[in-house]
């Protein structure tokens, strides 16, 4: 068997979507008949991996908090959604933008669901080749 055909590099970094849950009834949530998803990137993924690297270098010397070393990875594993909106306005997903969701009190819940998510190499597994 070969088993470079399990790339969980590849895999990751073609992302993959979450449907993101109620916070109080964790019952899906919707946008009339369309799901609200978010699209992450894996934990293997080059970008997370980039990410993770320079905010460890980052908190080394002290320029970051244990807060933000976190955050930056998880910022650069978000790379889409739809069916989002913050303060009644359609947000366009930019690092800004997912930095903002992610930390505001009230949608920081969306992270609880993220990082779970991104952790799972199950929930990339339809990016690999079967056979």
């Amino acid at each position: 068997m070969d088993l470079t055909r399990y790339d969980v590099k590849a895999a990751a970094d073609k992302g993959a979507d979450l449907h993101l849950k109620n916070p109080f009834d964790n019952e899906p949530l919707m946008d009339g008949d369309q799901p609200v998803t978010i699209t992450v990137l894996g934990r293997d993924a080059k970008a997370v991996q980039d990410a993770r690297k320079e905010a460890e270098k980052r908190h080394a010397k002290g320029d970051i908090d244990e807060t933000e070393r976190g955050l930056i990875p998880l910022v650069a594993s978000v790379v889409g959604w739809s069916g989002l909106e913050f303060d009644g306005k359609v947000l366009d997903c930019t690092p800004e933008n997912v930095r903002k969701v992610l930390t505001d009190p009230r949608t920081d819940w969306i992270a609880e669901q993220i990082i779970p998510f991104t952790l799972s190499r199950r929930n990339y597994s339809g990016n690999i080749a079967s056979g």
